[in-house]
This record gives C-alpha cells, sequence and structure tokens, in this order.
C-alpha cells in the first residue's frame, strides 16, 4: 500500500483523499506484524464490547494504549 496513491485508497474505502494520505502516512510506522495485532486486538475489544465484558470506553482506552506502547 506504501505506492498505491492516496486518491486510489479513498476511492477504493470511500475516504475524503486527505484522510485517505494522512491515514496512509500514520500505518507507515507501523509493520505489518503490528497492525495485524492491533487489528486483532480492535477486533477482540469490540466483541467484548458488544457483550458487555467491559464499557467501551474502557476498550478504546486499552486500544490507545497498545498503540502507544508499540
Amino acid at each position: 500500500l506504501a505506492d498505491t496513491p492516496p486518491a486510489t485508497i479513498a476511492t477504493k474505502l470511500s475516504l475524503h483523499p486527505f484522510v485517505a494520505k494522512k491515514q496512509q502516512q500514520l500505518a507507515m510506522g507501523f509493520t505489518p506484524t503490528q497492525i495485524r495485532q492491533l487489528t486483532a486486538l480492535a477486533a477482540d475489544l469490540d466483541a467484548g464490547a458488544k457483550r458487555s465484558k467491559f464499557a467501551p470506553w474502557d476498550g478504546v482506552y486499552r486500544f490507545v494504549a497498545a498503540v502507544i506502547a508499540r
């Protein structure tokens, strides 16, 4: 995705090109393994919040902490 033009990403994801460009720049700071781990964590936190295992904002805080700790 590093070589994909932001306009192409924006079209495929229905995003504004500016947002796509900023997200692409942000993603460059992560390894593919880190992205997979954070995606799995986000899915687990989403499922946990939907099953009322914790408050939704607790899931957000956990995710932000994981991103910062990378």
